[in-house]
């Protein structure tokens, strides 16, 4: 549920500047009406940026300003909290409660660390995908939610360069997209170890950290890093990959990890694949989890699959398209929003898709749907 504060809490909270939109009641009626909330970051044309809330229909619900980038989010259904990471080599952390517009806490990094860009709730436990770079390992934080999301462990990702991660369905597992790559902030984003890099996909116990198993690309194709995934109520894992290869060689791009342990690499027509530039920006599912759709922003795609077997079945082109989330609870429709400012909405079924509004801020990578 969304808790409501009073006017009071937000001053004494001192969050009282930028775009506000106090909209408790609208809130309530959108996530009623609409077909649902969804949650993205932006950046304006100064690069400047923000955080914004909007429906089906192309309406904002929220917007607001953010002191640095905000990239992947997780939404706790118990608290109504939004927790935003920035991507690496970023230290921004935050929580908010939406609904009235109030900032819950920041998240305070021990040193050596910084946010990998994405982030997930279970129960009272926030985890965050971190990079311990002077160690060169990549671990998970665990930050006490009930305790003002005070820092309280952290765990080893089982791999460097620990990117997305999702809580399975009975909720004693966690799966990490594991991209193998070595950074440094004092090398910016620079990639260190591309010759002998390993990307996985990592399972941890959520309460030790054990790992329960780990899943990694043929050797041939040890440069293909596993950077997103998400997954089904059956533990099934749906991941994509961006290779740091030649964009001239035909890499993996999208994968099925079933919970029996078979993977499917699935396969593209070769003019579609050529397209890509072997690179996947977001892996979701469509609200019956029958389809599965991968953006390619760098080849202006959102590429859609049958997500019982991995098939190809269609694509459609949007310029700079990365964010993607299933839509309402209509089977085989999805929200798309890109780097140029639109949002749209795109039915797999009846090969439609719809421009829904146009903006002037540049989306981030990802939405989460927040009620």
């Amino acid at each position: 549920m969304l808790f409501d504060y009073t006017r009071r809490d937000l001053l004494k909270s001192g969050i009282t500047a930028g775009i506000v939109t106090l909209a408790w009641p609208k809130i309530l009626q959108a996530r009623n009406d609409s077909g649902g909330l969804y949650w993205s970051a932006f950046a304006n044309a100064d690069n400047s940026y923000g955080m914004a809330v909007f429906d089906l229909q192309g309406e904002f619900i929220f917007e607001k300003e953010l002191a640095d980038r905000g990239h992947g989010a997780a939404v706790s259904d118990i608290y109504g909290h939004v927790a935003i990471t920035e991507r690496r080599p970023g230290w921004f952390g935050q929580v908010w409660d939406i609904s009235a517009d109030r900032l819950v806490a920041e998240l305070d990094l021990p040193k050596g660390r910084h946010f990998y860009g994405h982030a997930s709730y279970l129960g009272n436990r926030l985890y965050t995908t971190e990079n311990a770079y002077d160690e060169e390992r990549g671990v998970i934080g665990v930050w006490d939610v009930s305790n003002g999301y005070k820092r309280i462990a952290e765990f080893d990702a089982g791999g460097i360069g620990p990117h997305e991660m999702r809580i399975l369905a009975e909720e004693r597992e966690m799966v990490i997209a594991s991209g193998g790559i070595l950074t440094h902030p004092e090398d910016g984003r620079s990639k260190l170890n591309i010759s002998d890099m390993t990307p996985k996909l990592v399972w941890l116990d959520c309460k030790s950290g054990e790992m329960l198993r780990e899943w990694a690309p043929e050797t041939e194709w040890h440069k293909a890093s596993i950077r997103h995934l998400t997954t089904n109520v059956e533990g099934d894992v749906f991941f994509g990959m961006q290779y740091q290869g030649s964009r001239r060689e035909r890499a993996p791009l999208v994968g099925i990890a079933r919970r029996e342990g078979e993977v499917i690499i699935s396969e593209l027509p070769a003019d579609v694949h050529k397209s890509t530039q072997n690179y996947c920006g977001s892996v979701e599912l469509d609200s019956s989890a029958t389809f599965m759709a991968a953006s390619t922003p760098r080849g202006n795609k959102v590429i859609f699959f049958d997500a019982r077997d991995g098939m190809y079945l269609d694509h459609v082109d949007i310029t700079d398209a990365c964010g993607v989330i299933a839509a309402g609870n209509k089977s085989g429709q999805f929200l798309i929003s890109s780097g140029n400012g639109g949002l749209y909405l795109h039915n797999t079924l009846q090969k439609k898709t719809e421009l829904i509004t146009q903006t002037n801020k540049r989306w981030d990578n990802h939405m989460v749907h927040i009620g």
